[in-house]
């Protein structure tokens, strides 16, 4: 417990002191831990029959989300980040995924343009790179949905639960999508969800007052209560910085 405790203190004061040189992007969110969590960068994916799963702004460019939700997808595909909608110019699965449920389920989507960040209602999310030793020994998560009417629609709600983390073989069982691959992807449990169409929703750590993505939710049981499997973004930092810094792409 006291070495968890001085990785995150060492944590904390390289984020206060070279911050930007850890993070993806240095404009991502700030947010307050003790008070509702300022969520400016999450994202609604969609296409032209509506909403397909959740994700997160990562750049100015880029939104992160799980591979699943780009599996048979044809333009036109649109993001929304709070009421604005922008529209995807490429979709890019990573190139180990295979089917759903598995591994890699990890995926980006470069937008059609920049997003404005003169004001905090939309934000990016951070990223911590080289930092997946401490990240990984983190057990306590926010988890962010959507939440669904009765008509089986997604509202314009988002839900927000605590999330813990699990042993990986709490996630073996016939009920639900089982882990293949532990050290890339994450147990964890909340008291409700993640539901159908929760897929590609960010799962979030609070470092020094700034939201941190460590993980992309993947699958679940249908039940929507018990424990559920996540992607685990610490084990993507460089894969996702070769794309959102690439010129080419």
């Amino acid at each position: 417990m006291k070495s968890l405790l001085l990785s995150l203190a060492l944590l904390e004061l390289l984020l206060r002191h070279k911050g930007s040189a850890l993070l993806l992007d240095k404009n991502c969110a700030w947010t307050d831990e003790d008070g509702p969590l300022h969520t400016p960068w999450l994202a609604k994916v969609n296409n032209e029959k509506g909403f397909i799963c959740g994700g997160a702004l990562i750049t100015k460019n880029y939104v992160l989300t799980a591979a699943q939700c780009l599996y048979n997808q044809k333009p036109p595909m649109f993001v929304q980040l709070e009421e604005r909608l922008f529209n995807v110019s490429r979709g890019i699965k990573h190139r180990d995924y295979r089917v759903q449920p598995g591994p890699n389920d990890i995926g980006l989507l470069k937008l059609d343009g920049e997003v404005n960040y003169t004001t905090d209602d939309i934000r990016p999310i951070c990223i911590l790179m080289d930092a997946a030793s401490v990240l990984r020994n983190k057990n306590r998560f926010y988890g962010f949905g959507w939440e669904r009417i009765e008509t089986g629609k997604v509202s314009q709600f988002e839900m927000t639960t605590e999330v813990r983390r699990l042993p990986s073989e709490e996630c073996q069982h016939d009920n639900m999508p089982q882990l293949t691959n532990h050290s890339t992807q994450i147990c964890a449990e909340a008291h409700y969800g993640p539901c159908n169409g929760d897929a590609g929703g960010p799962l979030v750590v609070i470092i020094n007052n700034r939201s941190v993505q460590v993980g992309i939710t993947s699958n679940g049981p249908a039940s929507c209560n018990g424990p559920a499997v996540y992607t685990d973004v610490t084990s993507y930092t460089r894969w996702i910085a070769s794309i959102v810094r690439s010129r080419i792409l």
